[in-house]
């Protein structure tokens, strides 16, 4: 079993932990929970997109200060340009990344995997927690968006929730007969987006299965080794946890869960646009 199917199964474990400790345990948020699992996803789920600079060089061919001069200013274009639309038209900016997530997220199954199946995969962490935690969804939804808004994409959620859930149910019990451990990991998303809270069923998904495959995948696709990773992953990190600390330090005490919960959700979204146009273009075949 190579490294991505032990990856899968440790994922499809710890999720079914997670959506089992669910029931006996009181689900809460608070601003102190809220920071918690967003230091998680910097440190565990952010490092996966510092990496980008390793594809820009295999794909894009970037080799002197000119082409790296030319590839910063259009990622950081394309980052701006989507808080940009957050600002003017966040109700839109909502439905695009959700879309583009769910689409970016069905690639963490194999290139071979059915596309009705990866695109049901890729939806499951978005849509699934409508099911049973269409209260909750509206509170976070409602941090990002006008409350009507926030409404509005939640209804629209809840309504696609069962037959998401139905369709995905088939489809587990068709893929236990072809790939056992791809099944494990599609059941034990499916069981956690439904059970648990929906942040930590994010938090759990984006560390574990989406940003841990992708580190995986980036160490065998490029050839490259983890010391190179981890150089390479330093400097966009660091500048990420910059803009972090700075948005912390000035955000208002009485808004802390609101701004927090902006920073990491527009944030990602900010950065899966350019993230997502170049990685796409890699086609993986595990």
């Amino acid at each position: 079993m190579n490294g991505i199917r032990v990856q899968g199964v440790v994922f499809g474990t710890v999720a079914l932990v997670v959506s089992g400790v669910s029931f006996f345990v009181t689900q809460g948020s608070s601003i102190r929970q809220l920071i918690i699992l967003a230091l998680m996803v910097f440190m565990l789920g952010v490092p996966h997109g510092a990496l980008d600079p390793l594809f820009a060089i295999k794909l894009l061919r970037i080799r002197d200060k000119k082409g790296w001069f030319k590839f910063v200013l259009l990622y950081t274009a394309l980052v701006l340009f989507i808080i940009d639309l957050w600002l003017l038209w966040p109700l839109f900016f909502m439905f695009c990344f959700l879309t583009m997530s769910a689409l970016h997220f069905s690639r963490d199954l194999t290139l071979s995997t059915p596309l009705i199946i990866k695109v049901l995969y890729g939806g499951a962490v978005i849509v699934l927690p409508n099911l049973l935690h269409r209260l909750k969804m509206i509170h976070l939804f409602s941090t990002i968006l006008e409350p009507a808004s926030a409404e509005m994409v939640t209804s629209t959620l809840h309504v696609l929730a069962i037959p998401w859930a139905l369709l995905l149910t088939v489809t587990i019990y068709s893929q236990f007969k072809r790939d056992k451990v791809q099944a494990l990991e599609i059941l034990a998303l499916t069981l956690m987006a439904v059970c648990a809270d929906p942040l930590i069923t994010f938090t759990t998904y984006f560390c574990l299965m989406h940003s841990l495959r992708h580190i995986l995948r980036t160490h065998r696709f490029l050839s490259v080794s983890w010391t190179k990773m981890l150089a390479t992953a330093a400097w966009p990190m660091a500048t990420v946890g910059a803009v972090v600390w700075m948005y912390l330090r000035w955000i208002p005490t009485e808004s802390e869960y609101s701004y927090t919960m902006q920073l990491v959700f527009v944030g990602l979204a900010a950065l899966t646009l350019p993230h997502m146009l170049l990685i796409d273009q890699v086609r993986y075949s595990a």
